[in-house]
């Protein structure tokens, strides 16, 4: 009887379930959908769904869980996390004479590129 059972649940399918999103511009045109899907490992265990997005237009995202089977699935700790945009900037003003402030009013060579990301610069 025990292997029987345990036999029906290694032979159960995995449920068809997924995380979605779409994502919509200013206007509210969709230009960009996907979803995960729950892998053959999620059966019977707890499996973490995880989509990183680069999101390169102004507008907004729509999100959605799915369960399409009769079968109960728990979605725990859904969450979006957002970072801000990595921001690169062209400088140019270096101090012609080193020994003066004057071609640069802050006093601080600002010549190349330069990037901030949070409170990172370089």
């Amino acid at each position: 009887m025990i292997a029987l059972v345990i036999s029906e649940v290694q032979q159960k399918p995995v449920p068809e379930a997924y995380m979605g999103y779409a994502l919509y511009d200013s206007d509210s045109v969709l230009y960009e959908q996907g979803k995960v899907v729950l892998s053959k490992e999620a059966r019977n265990k707890h499996e973490e769904l995880i989509q990183k997005l680069a999101i390169k237009k102004d507008g907004y995202i729509e999100t959605y869980l799915v369960n399409e089977t009769i079968e109960n699935v728990w979605f725990d700790q859904f969450q979006i996390m957002s970072t801000g945009p990595l921001i690169v900037q062209e400088t140019h003003g270096a101090c012609p004479d080193e020994r003066s402030d004057i071609g640069n009013p802050w006093g601080v060579d600002l010549s190349g590129l330069g990037y901030q990301y949070g409170e990172d610069r370089a």
